[in-house]
């Protein structure tokens, strides 16, 4: 996500004679927002745009000299809203880096999700254990009644009573063809 957010402020971005010009009216306004961090450097390394000068993260201007060299770079820090992701880019004109663009995105959103989805598995999944439990259970009853009926008309069968035989209808499945084959053995 952050890496196509950069491709497009990038082509916002005009270089003329080696100078970064804002296109963006939306970036030159100067808005400021603490779930984002979008900063602009110059090819000398000083700081065009800002808009989140709340956090100043030394490890945010130790990725520019990087930049400078055209190395693209991830990396997270602790801001003081919490963690944030922040993505560190050259901007190029041509093959020669004109300025640095970084980034960033703040991560709380993303715990506040898997903590909620956390929840909602803590809860939903004993449910689905339990329901399929009971659902399994329900259906090896049901497949199992009829070899409890054949069990139980075998039982009769006694030494005395060799005439009596199952006489189970049912389908041509397993336990019809074991019913059968029960029967012409008596």
């Amino acid at each position: 996500v952050m890496d196509s957010q950069a491709g497009l402020i990038v082509k916002t971005i005009d270089v003329r004679d080696g100078e970064l010009m804002l296109n963006n009216d939306s970036l030159r306004l100067g808005r400021v927002n603490d779930e984002h961090l979008l900063r602009i450097y110059r090819a000398d390394g000083s700081l065009l745009y800002n808009d989140n000068p709340d956090e100043d993260a030394d490890v945010l201007r130790s990725a520019i000299p990087n930049a400078l060299n055209g190395q693209r770079m991830h990396m997270e820090f602790a801001g003081h809203r919490g963690p944030i992701r922040v993505l560190t880019v050259p901007i190029l004109d041509g093959q020669k880096v004109a300025g640095v663009l970084q980034i960033g995105l703040s991560l709380e959103d993303v715990g506040d999700t898997m903590r909620a989805l956390i929840k909602a598995l803590l809860v939903i999944a004993p449910a689905i254990v339990l329901l399929a439990g009971v659902v399994g259970f329900f259906l090896a009853s049901r497949a199992l009644r009829p070899i409890d009926r054949i069990t139980r008309a075998a039982q009769q069968i006694s030494a005395d009573n060799f005439n009596r035989r199952l006489d189970l209808r049912g389908p041509d499945d397993e336990v019809g063809r074991l019913a059968r084959t029960f029967d012409a053995m008596i």
